[in-house]
């Protein structure tokens, strides 16, 4: 079964190095270069099967992510939290992290990838067998990246609909 869209690809091999400290010392720069060494870090961890350090690399950089309000690297972050999720099995799980951070920003107003957690959702729901919740929510991301023109997002999401109705049984 494919993943999540867990953001970007592993590759290269994995260099031990110190994470900055969050800290007012840290630029926002370098503190961005962090997240995303250490999204990257988390992928190779992932793809060589060690989910538990990969975890912690996602929630270290989602962290960062968060505390500088950048919202496109908090939902690669929590995509790839998610993922760790879907390849575990813990689909309840990646399901309940998914809906909180939806709720979270709404609430807090602040904006994540609304398309890629609707259709990480439908996934796992397909997972669990909750077919016609995982439609309803595939096609909400579709409706979503129709409305904001990425076609990128709609064959993506039209793929996982057809996954859907083919484990519904339908034709």
């Amino acid at each position: 079964r494919p993943p999540p869209e867990a953001q970007g690809s592993p590759g290269g091999g994995s260099e031990a190095k110190t994470p900055l400290k969050n800290s007012p010392e840290g630029s926002k720069e370098d503190l961005l270069l962090e997240a995303e060494r250490l999204l990257e870090e988390g992928k190779i961890e992932m793809a060589q099967g060690f989910y538990d350090r990969a975890l912690e690399c996602y929630q270290q950089s989602r962290k960062i992510y968060m505390d500088l309000g950048h919202a496109k690297g908090l939902s690669k972050a929590i995509n790839n939290i998610g993922g760790i999720h879907y390849q575990r099995g813990e689909f309840e799980a990646g399901l309940t992290l998914l809906r909180e951070e939806i709720r979270r920003a709404e609430e807090q107003g602040y904006p994540v990838d609304r398309v890629s957690f609707l259709g990480n959702i439908g996934l796992f729901l397909r997972e669990m067998g909750a077919h016609s919740a995982a439609l309803e929510h595939t096609q909400q991301a579709i409706s979503i990246a129709r409305e904001v023109g990425s076609q990128m997002a709609v064959a993506r999401h039209l793929g996982n609909l057809s996954a859907i109705h083919s484990a519904m049984g339908s034709k």
